[in-house]
């Protein structure tokens, strides 16, 4: 009898491929949330120092009023802003997509907020633009374009900004 194989080629390659998943998923939730847990059951010194002192921060907390004042707040905005929330979302899609007399104008005002945005953030660069009065200095900018960097100046280039008489 042969060998028997127990993971096959597509097997061995989804485990590769899921693999930096699983990886990230270890090191950026599980560890710090069982480095959360045993903290929690300590008391911290300065310098990243701890001393593990039981149950003694449960206690605490279990007795203080404002943790509770603070739970029951919780409790009851979820209890109220979930449903509403639903409520409001499906009646929403409903009126997007029922056949009503003035559908074209209610997809417009539910819209509408988006291109006001977008323009109004243009109106207020075209107005900064007018007020500032933005001279961009093109030898910082090809000496910038050189250097590998990501911040704000090296997209914008250099430049000085004086400002214009309103």
């Amino acid at each position: 009898m042969g060998k028997k194989q127990y993971l096959t080629e597509d097997a061995k390659w989804g485990y590769l491929l899921i693999a930096p998943t699983i990886i990230g998923l270890i090191v950026l939730n599980v560890y710090p949330f069982l480095q959360t847990l045993v903290l929690s059951f300590s008391t911290t010194h300065p310098f990243g120092y701890y001393e593990v002192s039981g149950v003694e921060n449960y206690v605490q907390m279990f007795g203080n009023k404002e943790f509770w004042k603070a739970t029951w707040n919780s409790i009851y905005f979820c209890i109220l802003t979930v449903p509403l929330g639903i409520f409001l979302s499906l009646l929403t899609a409903v009126l997007l997509n029922a056949k009503i007399r003035a559908k074209a104008a209610f997809r417009a005002i539910y819209f509408l907020p988006m291109v006001v945005a977008s323009h109004s953030h243009g109106v207020e660069m075209d107005f900064q633009r007018r007020v500032w009065h933005y001279q961009p200095d093109h030898r910082k900018q090809d000496k910038l374009a050189d250097q590998p960097q990501a911040g704000a100046s090296g997209l914008c280039g250099g430049g000085s900004l004086e400002r214009r008489g309103i």
